[in-house]
């Protein structure tokens, strides 16, 4: 007989198994929901809905609201509570059933044919992008030149689009302005949902985290 959960666990599971989903989340009504924030106080979910109902909904769970609704089982007039617990109940499942002991040893490199179609980057607009910025993020100020050391990093680092390219037509003048200098692993962030995040708000989150630190 498994234990019951703590809402920690319970918490923990529902963000695993949200992030998991590639960030979206279809409930059994049928309504698309698009994971907009996972984090430890607060899940917010972007609704595609019927036309029945307001498209583009933004509804927010916070932690304490999610812990009232799991420790009291109330109902509230949002039906996506108990979508949620079902989801969070259906990862704590899947997880007591992954072995105690995993693999170590793994087959890999097996050729795989990938045919994908690219929008392509100007390589003079990554340079006017340089000039103007520098090689710093602009998101958490990281430089590669500085951590590294010229002789390794030699100038990297990676531009973002603030206007993404799969949404504009072919042939789209591309201004200076709309380019972000990025490091990696603030460019990865940005992208780590379907609908890429604003460079502006990561940014925000990252002074919030510093900020707490201090």
């Amino acid at each position: 007989m498994p234990k019951t959960p703590s809402f920690d666990e319970w918490y923990n599971a529902l963000c695993r198994a949200l992030l998991r989903e590639g960030q979206v989340f279809t409930p059994v009504h049928g309504i698309r929901n698009e994971v907009v924030t996972v984090d430890d106080r607060r899940i917010v979910l972007r609704s595609e809905a019927p036309q029945s109902v307001r498209a583009g909904t933004v509804r927010s769970f916070s932690r304490r609201r999610l812990k009232d609704f799991f420790e009291r089982r109330t109902s509230f007039i949002d039906s996506l509570e108990p979508a949620l617990d079902e989801l969070a109940r259906a990862e704590l499942a899947r997880r007591r059933r992954l072995p105690r002991r995993t693999r170590t040893v793994f087959a890999e490199g097996a050729p795989r044919q990938v045919v994908m179609t690219r929008a392509e980057r100007s390589a003079a607009a990554r340079r006017a992008a340089l000039e103007r910025y520098g090689p710093r993020c602009q998101v958490c100020g990281f430089e590669f030149d500085e951590f590294y050391g010229y002789a390794v990093s030699q100038c990297y680092f990676e531009v973002h689009h603030a206007r993404p390219l799969r949404l504009t037509p072919e042939g789209t003048l591309t201004r200076v302005d709309e380019l972000v200098v990025v490091c990696a692993n603030c460019h990865r962030m940005i992208h780590r949902r379907r609908t890429p995040r604003d460079w502006r708000q990561l940014k925000a989150i990252v002074e919030a985290r510093r900020a707490k630190r201090r």
